[in-house]
């Protein structure tokens, strides 16, 4: 559902169904954002994060999706590299899109992309 209301919002979606395609697409494409959810099958959302961090991808802004209240998804990635934003489920889709849309505003500040 996410990918298609972000295709009809006019955004190229690349999708994975688990951390190493996620990784493998990252690298590729290194995308303005990554949406990825905390719990997941084989590695969760934080073990994503950090294997990021570690492969140089670690620029690319994150949203966290999770069922799990906040503060539990902070207190399980203690040790980890937070989520640059951590969304509840049910999700919020206005919320989401005003939050990728900032991500990409943010993307095209010619500082932005200087660094």
């Amino acid at each position: 559902m996410l990918e298609t209301i972000l295709a009809y919002e006019g955004f190229s979606v690349l999708t994975a169904g688990n951390v190493e395609r996620a990784l493998e697409l990252s690298s590729r494409y290194h995308p303005f954002v990554i949406i990825t959810d905390f719990g997941m099958p084989e590695q969760d959302g934080g073990e994503l994060i950090e294997r990021l961090k570690s492969n140089g991808s670690g620029d690319i802004p994150v949203i966290m999706v999770s069922a799990y209240p906040s503060d539990y998804v902070r207190e399980k990635m203690r040790a980890r590299r937070l989520p640059d934003v951590i969304l509840p489920k049910p999700l919020d889709f206005d919320l989401l899109l005003q939050t990728v849309r900032y991500f990409y505003r943010r993307c095209l500040e010619p500082e932005s992309r200087a660094a």
